[in-house]
Order: structure tokens, then sequence, then C-alpha cells
């Protein structure tokens, strides 16, 4: 859980639920929700959560499993940890 936000797992999972109704109740459907906590990986029902790797990421080879990117920098889940790159 990232500094600023949910403290625990069960403050999480309500921030998610919520965030889940906010989206449904515009007709829309929360996609692409990740954490550093597993708990908050899974989908409603307990099971994963669907890929977000996209058929044509796929293809390309730029599907990436383990990088994920938040407000632009590349964040490693695992550690929880935030990097920048410099060419």
């Amino acid at each position: 859980l990232i500094s600023g936000g949910p403290t625990t797992v069960s403050k999480g999972k309500k921030l998610k639920n919520d965030a889940i109704s906010i989206f449904a109740d515009g007709g829309f459907q929360l996609q692409k929700w990740h954490s550093n906590a597993p708990e908050l990986e899974r989908g409603s029902q307990g099971q994963p959560a669907q890929s977000e790797n996209a058929y044509a990421k796929l293809q390309l080879g730029s599907a990436s499993v383990e990088g994920r990117k938040l407000l632009g920098l590349d964040w490693n889940k695992a550690k929880d940890t935030l990097s920048v790159s410099f060419p």
C-alpha cells in the first residue's frame, strides 16, 4: 500500500470496492487496478484479476508482467519501489 493511501488491506479493499461501485454507477468498469498487496489484486470473487495485456501488446512483445508504471515511473510491485531510468 502506498504512502498517503490506505494503511491496511481492509481499508484498501473498501477503497477498491467503493471505486468499483462509483465506476459502475456511471456505466464504467474499473480496469488496470494494481496494488502491492496480493489480496487487492484479485477480482471481486477472489479469482485472479484479468490480465491487462492486450493482444496487440503481446504480439509486439511489449507486454510486461513484472514492470508496471505508476505516474510515469517504473514501479516494482514486489519491492514497492519507484525508479527512474536515464538514457
